[in-house]
Formats: C-alpha cells, structure tokens, sequence
C-alpha cells in the first residue's frame, strides 16, 4: 500500500501524531480496527515521522454506552 501525500504538505509536516485504535490492522476482520490501521499504514508510508496512539477506552465511553451496565451493578471490560 502506498501513497504520497502534496510535496508542499509533505514538505511543511515534521511529525504527525495521531489517535488510531486500540487493534488498528490493515488486515484485521474487524471493519473498525481495519479502517484505523489502513489509515495508520498510508501515513506510515507517506515519509512523514508519525506516533499512533492505541487507547483501549475514552472517559465519555464509561459515562455514554457503558452507563446503563456501571448503573445496574454488573460492569465487565478488558482492562490490562
């Protein structure tokens, strides 16, 4: 997989840090974790130095769709 990003973006970027996903694999079955790791791959071959942030989980995640679970007494994750 290979794509090149404008000279004149290429030129002004020095390093790039993005938030990808926790599983992020170009190759995975999972459409998620496969549309992060495509995207974390075209930058890792447009030259720019890059840094991927992988998190497991965001605050708002507890407090939006898990709520109802922390609520009723019966919480499961897969926190390391």
């Amino acid at each position: 997989m290979s794509h090149k990003p404008h000279s004149q973006q290429a030129s002004s970027i020095k390093h790039l840090v993005r938030v990808s996903g926790a599983g992020a694999d170009h190759n995975s079955n999972i459409a998620i974790a496969q549309a992060q790791g495509t995207v974390d791959q075209i930058l890792s071959d447009s030259g720019v130095a890059c840094t991927f942030l992988r998190p497991k989980n965001f605050m708002q995640n507890f407090s939006g769709f898990l709520a109802g679970m922390i609520k009723s007494g019966t919480f499961y994750t897969s926190q390391g």
